[in-house]
């Protein structure tokens, strides 16, 4: 995860490390961190992704807000995912 932090600050890179660095953080358990990477990779306003990098976010941060009882997030996310797809 540290090799990802300097493609953070990229405009080309960001959206495939943040949704790197939340599956990571899945696989770590530490899914409140992952829930704000893979938002970072799915809708942030400042930098867009590729909509294959917005859709695999959006189906993880879905997945996430279920698990967690999230009902509000869970719209949100619900919503965003088709509205790109």
């Amino acid at each position: 995860m540290e090799e990802l932090e300097p493609l953070l600050d990229s405009e080309t890179h960001s959206p495939g490390a943040f949704l790197l660095m939340g599956r990571c953080q899945l696989l770590l358990s530490q899914d409140m961190a992952a829930m704000k990477s893979l938002r970072q990779a799915s809708i942030r306003h400042a930098v867009i992704g590729p909509v294959k990098t917005r859709l695999a976010a959006l189906r993880l941060l879905i997945d996430l807000a279920e698990r967690h009882g999230l009902q509000a997030s869970l719209q949100f996310y619900q919503q965003s995912l088709q509205a790109i797809s």
